[in-house]
């Protein structure tokens, strides 16, 4: 090795300082300025009590989580500062990953370099790194957006989704990605949690009584309608492209409209995109008209183990629709409710083929 080489494995290996900030259910417990290797992880046996630091084997520790806490490992993750804004981690579990944003997964004994600011998740845990002092309120750059909106290209104004999953995420993953939501969601739409905490139970609940994929598909769609104040949900799967409707609930015997139909556009962009969409009032433009008297829909992609989309979990709101303190639009928490509905509905049916082929 030259020297230029060992000058620039110096330079690599140069730490600087960042800031750090931890938060569970999207409360801020711990933050701290961080110089040199990090090491995350639950509590030993004699260890200080969680979000308290020291030094072990020439870096700082962070307890992260309580002795009896199993969803993070004891050594979990080791941050290392580098150069030009950067940093280098590694999974040091041999069970748990570190979510990296929404999208990317750091897999046990993985490693990979980064750019600040960045978001990380360990089991319940939320990790804001940044190499300037983070705000309370802060949003990071580099994470994922809450919605993202584009042009609906057959002329019917706006379509608006929620951020693309590479995976399905286990239920524990959904709720803490939606409790890190809590703050920007409230100042949008003035929520209750506790109506939220009451909707997942109910979530959980019926989705636990599925056994088959045509009781999945029952209990979703009623789940729907009854949870996301829908006038109509349904299952639908595509057949040599053509939607069919494998499962169907309404709010009101009466309710069905007259040949009523899907939006395809919607759904072909769920398919395509393996996202959620949903259209309000104000961006359907003419194609309220042409699906026939309803004036909201929202769509969630129920996903199989290589993530293709072998359903899709859809709803919609009739004109008129009224109920108490609600109207017509539907809003960011409905879709991302309907998804974690869907997500449910796609972590069940991979479950029973599982234990089919097991």
């Amino acid at each position: 090795m030259g020297e230029i080489d060992i000058i620039e494995g110096f330079h690599e290996r140069l730490t600087t300082s960042m800031f750090i900030q931890l938060l569970i259910n999207g409360q801020i417990c711990h933050q701290a300025k961080i110089e040199g290797p990090l090491e995350l992880g639950r509590q030993n046996i004699g260890e200080p009590e969680p979000f308290q630091s020291f030094t072990s084997e020439g870096r700082t520790r962070l307890i992260i989580a309580p002795y009896q806490q199993t969803t993070v490992s004891r050594s979990n993750l080791v941050i290392e500062p580098l150069s030009d804004d950067r940093v280098r981690l590694t999974n040091t579990s041999s069970a748990v990953p570190v979510n990296i944003g929404l999208r990317i997964k750091l897999v046990p004994t993985e490693e990979t370099i980064k750019n600040l600011p960045l978001m990380l998740i360990i089991g319940h845990v939320q990790l804001k790194l940044s190499t300037e002092p983070i705000e309370e309120s802060s949003s990071l750059s580099n994470s994922e957006p809450a919605i993202a909106v584009s042009n609906d290209p057959d002329g019917s104004g706006k379509i608006q989704q929620l951020p693309f999953r590479e995976e399905v995420p286990s239920y524990e993953e959904s709720l803490t990605s939606l409790l890190q939501s809590r703050d920007l969601l409230e100042k949008k739409n003035s929520l209750d949690w506790s109506q939220v905490v009451a909707w997942l139970r109910s979530a959980v609940k019926v989705l636990q009584i599925a056994a088959t994929s045509d009781q999945f598909f029952e209990t979703a769609s009623r789940a729907a309608v009854g949870l996301v104040n829908l006038d109509s949900a349904r299952v639908l799967v595509i057949k040599d492209d053509e939607w069919q409707v494998k499962a169907l609930s309404m709010r009101d015997e009466d309710g069905n409209i007259p040949n009523w139909r899907a939006s395809t556009h919607v759904l072909n962009r769920v398919r395509q995109e393996k996202t959620t969409f949903w259209i309000t009032p104000d961006e359907m433009g003419q194609e309220v008209e042409s699906l026939m008297g309803v004036s909201s829909v929202v769509a969630a992609p129920i996903l199989n183990e290589e993530g293709e989309v072998m359903a899709v979990l859809y709803g919609d709101r009739k004109i008129g629709f009224s109920r108490e303190g609600q109207d017509n639009a539907l809003t960011e928490l409905d879709a991302t409710l309907m998804e974690l509905l869907a997500f449910g509905v796609s972590s069940g049916l991979n479950r029973l083929k599982q234990e089919r082929t097991a």
